[in-house]
């Protein structure tokens, strides 16, 4: 067997997917991953998972119908080539147009990988209402002849369900996230002495990350607790339509709000030092980040919305605050500063909650299951 594996990002697939590959090298898959513009280092990784890379042109954002049809005629060239018995891709692009191109190649068995809605279906102007009507009918074409579907959270099914996306016939499955691996984000407790409570984000600088209402809820805790609180953004600059100004974030940096360390590759250290974990998606699979946080141990702040919703229960691991809500982000944020003793035992619940629900192994085998049902 050979599986073929769309992605954009090199780093998403050796940080998110790595593990997968590995996984299925050892079920005996011949595996090709595609991404773009990768390093030297990120190929010589890949490749030490046991599988192929190869480069091509995409465009994570943007509308540019003429470069989303290069991309399309480059995964008909490479399906072609490789003739793969699977073809598994995630995210947008690589869903629609790996799902289209396979429509020439029956014989090829497609799963498409739904890690998320982002901007396309988010609330908007008409600029986003017509994203999302494309988006719709781009997404119910290429996925009309799909072997199996996977979703990361069973909100986002449900609303290809309700738009008549999913296909008829084909095994429709929620995993939990792209999981975590539990030896890599070891656990580690809260750094006692510390002289005051670090508050962490990592994230893209997308609105739809919450950024700015992480910038704002920092300003008003800082007006109160001054230099007994430290606010940490880390996370590249986006080319999205929804991205944030990087003068919001530099303006807050300068003004000592909030400290801005830019895109960091490995966060593991950073994460270790801080002693909460915050996220204010208005939107997700299953944050990635969030899982990570919880495998080392750390309470977590996060929005009541999809994805982000299933990573925490209430008051045992974190806080649930509503999306776009300054005031209780904030007031959350003080609730820690009030109850710095309750950091430490709600950052042992995330990595127990973590363990027995996103394991990256259980949710490979669930993934594995699809790819290879009826083959």
């Amino acid at each position: 067997m050979k599986l073929m594996l769309l992605s954009v990002e090199p780093y998403s697939l050796i940080n998110f997917r790595g593990d997968l590959i590995q996984a299925l090298v050892k079920k005996k898959f011949e595996v090709v991953a595609m991404g773009r513009n990768a390093s030297a280092d990120q190929i010589k990784k890949l490749e030490s998972f046991g599988c192929r890379y190869i480069n091509y042109s995409v465009a994570r954002t943007g509308l540019n119908p003429f470069f989303d049809l290069w991309t399309l005629m480059q995964f008909i060239i490479q399906i072609r080539n490789e003739a793969p018995t699977h073809v598994l891709a995630y995210t947008i692009k690589p869903v629609i147009w790996g799902g289209i191109a396979c429509k020439f190649f029956p014989r090829t068995k497609y799963v498409g990988m739904i890690t998320g809605l982002g901007y396309a279906f988010g609330e908007g102007g008409r600029l986003r209402k017509g994203v999302n009507y494309v988006a719709r009918l781009l997404y119910k074409i290429a996925l009309s002849d799909a072997e199996g579907v996977i979703f990361q959270n069973e909100d986002n099914r449900s609303k290809f369900e309700k738009i008549s996306v999913l296909p008829r016939g084909a095994k429709i499955k929620v995993v939990n996230g792209s999981g975590v691996n539990l030896s890599l984000f070891s656990f580690q407790p809260v750094i006692q002495e510390q002289s005051k409570l670090i508050f962490l984000m990592i994230g893209r600088l997308l609105k739809d990350k919450g950024v700015s209402e992480f910038l704002a809820a920092a300003d008003m805790v800082k007006r109160i607790y001054h230099e007994e609180v430290e606010f940490v953004l880390v996370g590249p600059e986006d080319s999205s339509p929804n991205a944030i100004k990087m003068v919001d974030v530099l303006d807050s940096s300068k003004q000592n709000i909030v400290s801005y360390l830019g895109e960091l590759k490995d966060i593991r250290d950073i994460i270790t030092k801080a002693s909460v974990f915050v996220l204010p998606s208005y939107h997700e699979g299953t944050p990635r980040t969030v899982l990570e946080a919880m495998a080392i141990g750390r309470p977590i702040i996060t929005t009541n919305v999809p994805g982000c919703r299933g990573t925490v229960i209430d008051g045992l691991n974190g806080w649930l605050v509503p999306k776009e809500n300054v005031a209780e982000l904030a007031e959350k944020i003080i609730w820690f500063m009030e109850n710095p003793d309750k950091i430490s035992k709600m950052g042992a619940e995330s990595r127990k909650y973590v363990a027995e629900k996103f394991d990256v192994n259980l949710v490979n085998e669930d993934i594995i299951e699809v790819i290879t049902s009826n083959s």
